[in-house]
């Protein structure tokens, strides 16, 4: 047995795809990246993809850095080399073989999502985050995604935060009882029309959808459930409930299309506590953590930045009010991760050079950029730290008084005030870490593997990240981009096999760590505030 190496262009087909062909059906475990077969070493490749949730189980940290990735899940741009592990003579038919996939020149067999009737084929995730809300079609057959869609959320109205969304429920008289029900019948409202643009991206046969599966923090969900949520916002802060039993999706969403079965229900991911809701529960599950192997740390840094240490049987888990910053808020030159923003900064020579996120066609004329996403802003902090622009207590400069300038034919500049600004939000995380890893009795180079979820943890540089000592130092090579750990969660909550034994696994082992008053998160807060 030995190994042979392809090299293929990617154009936006999976890894076996591109080596199987088109008409290959998926493979044994249809393409859920389930059963581990179609294991490749991928190089050469200018965009590799972060590793998926499979991917972070199936694979060590130092195989994932290295390029090891499941194929059937893995989608690089770009020229790319492929090291198929194992294979005969008969190259890329064994790995077919090995695939649960016939030869590409010989029978075809039927693929797994033919096994389930055509009435019952579909259902749908949602990730209802506090800025973003993500909804996705899936196949029950080959239990993947085949369409997504994605909007605002409409309750930004009533405030960018968690927080401020909560006091507006708590205003006395009529207008908080007016806000929870708006709050409610705007969300609701929204999420139909998302399920619709759905159904305009591929076609599903009348009552062919039959399960929603959805994660959202705590607040988010006693909102869309109508739940009284206030208790949420003062202390000793006690949620309305935590767990939630499945509900028909009419009740929920009257104006549901046809392709929605009559008894189709909504699985809501269970919370862990007021500040811990089911999105990070979801995460988790979805990232494969362990609490009984090597120490790893999962983070979803927003708003509310959430913290998971798995060690020693426990999830640890703690959420610190970063503020918005990290999303772009409250930064004179930030904005959301829009198309056009600038998503990542690097020092060429003297000077910034940026770019946008998005894709673009080549050559074309677009306007100076909105503003610098959150990614674009550590990226813009870390080079200004490298630079002398920005000194270590996180003032500017002399040369720099009226801000650093981002150039390149932008006039954005960031501001004392938002140097300010992402000092309080990066000492809030890591003030947090500290306080969980002295729970444990363990120190950051204890830790094996830091899971970075959510957009914003996705396309984050390690480099930055640590420069910036966003994350410990200790962890460098370590950090792993997880996605959207929450809507990969909703898939599970919406085509998983016993979902409510998983997420009850996660948390019967799970331990709220509070923050608030707490004077040794004070003390680190205050220490992590210079940049080292």
């Amino acid at each position: 047995m030995k190994s042979k190496t392809l090299f293929i262009d990617g154009d936006g087909r999976s890894t076996l795809r591109a080596l199987l062909g088109p008409d290959a059906p998926p493979a044994r475990c249809g393409g859920a990246g389930v059963c581990g077969s179609c294991r490749v070493k991928l190089a050469g490749s200018s965009a590799l993809p972060p590793p998926s949730s499979a991917d972070l189980q199936r694979f060590s940290a130092e195989e994932l850095a290295s390029g090891w990735r499941l194929s059937c899940l893995c989608v690089p741009a770009g020229r790319f080399a492929v090291e198929i592990p194992e294979i005969d003579e008969s190259g890329i038919a064994d790995m077919a073989l090995r695939s649960g996939c016939p030869e590409p020149d010989g029978d075809r067999a039927a693929s797994a999502e033919s096994e389930l009737p055509e009435i019952s084929r579909f259902a749908v995730a949602v990730d209802v985050g506090t800025t973003t809300i993500v909804t996705e079609l899936l196949d029950r057959g080959a239990r993947k995604p085949i369409a997504s869609d994605s909007f605002v959320n409409p309750q930004r109205k009533w405030g960018a935060d968690v927080l401020s969304r909560i006091e507006a429920l708590s205003r006395a008289g009529g207008e908080g009882v007016d806000a929870a029900a708006s709050m409610k019948a705007s969300l609701a409202a929204d999420l139909e029309k998302s399920f619709g643009r759905l159904l305009q991206k591929i076609d599903v046969a009348e009552g062919g959808i039959v399960k929603i599966g959805i994660a959202a923090n705590t607040a988010m969900t006693h909102i869309l459930l109508g739940l009284d949520a206030r208790g949420l916002g003062v202390s000793p802060f006690v949620p309305a409930a935590l767990s939630f039993p499945d509900l028909p999706a009419r009740a929920l969403f009257p104006g549901l299309p046809s392709e929605y079965a009559e008894d189709c229900a909504v699985t809501f991911v269970p919370c862990l506590s007021a500040f811990i809701g089911g999105d990070i529960v979801a995460g988790l599950a979805a990232a494969g953590l362990d609490p009984d192997g090597p120490p790893s740390l999962f983070l979803d840094l927003g708003t509310n930045a959430e913290m998971v240490l798995a060690s020693g049987g426990r999830f640890l888990c703690a959420s610190a009010a970063a503020g918005p910053a990290f999303e772009g808020g409250r930064i004179s030159c930030g904005v959301a991760a829009v198309p056009e923003s600038v998503a990542e900064v690097r020092l060429d020579g003297s000077r910034f050079a940026w770019k946008r996120a998005g894709s673009f066609p080549a050559g074309a004329e677009l306007p100076p950029p909105p503003g610098l996403c959150g990614s674009g802003l550590v990226d813009f902090l870390a080079c200004a730290l490298d630079a002398g622009l920005v000194r270590p207590d996180g003032s500017l400069a002399p040369a720099c008084a009226g801000g650093v300038l981002l150039g390149g034919g932008s006039a954005l500049s960031l501001s004392s005030g938002d140097v300010r600004e992402l000092q309080l939000a990066r000492a809030a995380v890591r003030a947090g870490i500290g306080i969980l890893l002295e729970e444990a009795g363990l120190s950051a180079a204890d830790l094996e593997r830091v899971y970075l979820a959510g957009g914003f943890g996705t396309f984050l540089k390690e480099e930055s990240a640590l420069r910036v000592s966003l994350i410990p130092r200790e962890c460098r090579g370590r950090i792993i981009p997880a996605g959207n750990a929450s809507l990969s969660g909703a898939r599970l909550a919406a085509i998983g096999d016993n979902p409510a034994d998983r997420f009850n696994a996660i948390l019967e082992k799970s331990v709220p760590v509070p923050l608030g008053g707490n004077e040794r998160f004070n003390a680190l807060f205050i220490d992590f505030l210079e940049f080292d």
